[in-house]
């Protein structure tokens, strides 16, 4: 997991990350616009990071079917179902990075279920006929 956030080069500067990795709660009223650049940060992260299967109950990559490059444009081919799972049991402590541990990811990951960037398992299999 430290290889894969290492490429993100806003947590290079260890302000930017202090920021990134605070508690981001209090950030959506006392500073809406800040919250927004954290939660664009954080969606880009937690979505490359699921398409990669890092953060899947299982940590494995090679459960994902075969992808062509343009598998991140999200276009869907052969009528399959896909889903994008994160296992948030744990989420915070395996996104640290150089001793920091984020505080305010399942303040994201709950706005993001709230605007339908991730949809509940439950929701999921439910709506796909599973």
């Amino acid at each position: 997991m430290n290889q894969f956030l290492s490429r993100f080069s806003e947590l290079d500067n260890a302000d930017q990350r202090a920021f990134l990795y605070s508690d981001l709660s209090s950030q959506k009223t006392d500073n809406p616009e800040g919250y927004q650049e954290a939660f664009k940060f954080w969606s880009r992260l937690l979505l490359q990071a699921c398409e990669q299967g890092l953060l899947s109950a299982t940590n494995s990559a090679k459960q994902q079917p075969n992808r062509s490059d343009d598998s991140d444009k999200g276009s869907a081919t052969n009528d399959t179902y896909s889903a994008l799972c994160i296992d948030r049991r744990g989420l915070a402590a395996r996104l640290a990075f150089h001793g920091d541990t984020p505080m305010g990811v399942d303040e994201v990951v709950d706005d993001m279920v709230r605007q339908g960037d991730l949809v509940p398992m439950s929701e999921f299999l439910v709506g796909s006929g599973a």
